[in-house]
C-alpha cells in the first residue's frame, strides 16, 4: 500500500502541477487581454480625439478657402481697375506735350494782352464819339 500512496502522490503532483500550469497560463492569458483592451480603449479615444481635429482642421479649410476665393476675388477686380488706370495714365499728355503747350501758350498770351490794349483804346474811342454824338443832338 506504501506503493501506492506514493503512485497516488507522484500523481497528485502532476495533477497539481497540471492545474498551476494552467492557472498560471489563463492568468498570462488574462492580463494580456486586458492590456490589449486597455491599449485598445486609449488607441481608440486617440483616434477620437484626431477626428475631433480633422473635423476642426476641414472646417477651418473650408473657411480658409472661402476667404482666398474672396482675396482671389479682390484681387482680379484690383488688377483690372489697374489695367484701366493704366490705359488711362497712357493718354494723357507727357512732359513733353506740356511743354511744347506752355512754349504755344506764351506767344498767344502775349498777343492776347496787346489785343487788348487796343480794344482798350477802341472802347475808348467810341466812349468819345458816342459823347460828341449825344452833345450834338
Amino acid at each position: 500500500m506504501i506503493q501506492d500512496y506514493t503512485a497516488w502522490r507522484f500523481w497528485f503532483d502532476i495533477a497539481q502541477l497540471a492545474v498551476t500550469l494552467t492557472i498560471g497560463v489563463y492568468v498570462w492569458w488574462d492580463r494580456r487581454k486586458k492590456a490589449n483592451e486597455g491599449r485598445l480603449v486609449a488607441l481608440e479615444q486617440a483616434v477620437g480625439g484626431h477626428s475631433a481635429s480633422l473635423r476642426t482642421i476641414n472646417e477651418a479649410k473650408v473657411k480658409r478657402e472661402s476667404s482666398c476665393e474672396k482675396h482671389q476675388q479682390r484681387t482680379i477686380d484690383l488688377e483690372s481697375k489697374q489695367t484701366e488706370l493704366q490705359s488711362d495714365i497712357r493718354h494723357l499728355p507727357s512732359r513733353q506735350d506740356l511743354t511744347e503747350l506752355s512754349n504755344k501758350i506764351g506767344p498767344l498770351t502775349e498777343n492776347l494782352g496787346r489785343l487788348d490794349g487796343r480794344l482798350s483804346g477802341i472802347n475808348r474811342a467810341v466812349d468819345l464819339l458816342n459823347q460828341h454824338h449825344l452833345r450834338t443832338d
